[in-house]
């Protein structure tokens, strides 16, 4: 998603009385750990952020973290 295009869902989810709880992407090629560009684009540290790893298509792995800046908290992980 463009950040435009997330953050305007994101209003309209509020606008709606709604929460976003997080967001979910992949990593195609690599782990399932935020990259820089991921904690710099991470807005709410309340959030669930999580990153699903395909390096290893007959394994992926799902990993939720939270993000406070630079601090990154490994919440749950999925095989």
């Amino acid at each position: 998603m463009k950040p435009e295009d997330q953050l305007k869902a994101i209003k309209d989810m509020r606008k709606k009385g709604l929460v976003p709880l997080g967001n979910f992407h992949s990593h195609p090629e690599t782990p399932a750990r935020p990259s820089e560009e991921d904690k710099r684009l991470a807005y709410d540290r309340n959030a669930s952020y999580m990153i699903l790893s395909l390096m290893d298509q007959a394994h992926p792995v799902l990993k939720s973290f939270r993000i406070s800046e630079d601090v990154v908290e490994e919440k749950i992980e999925y095989r």
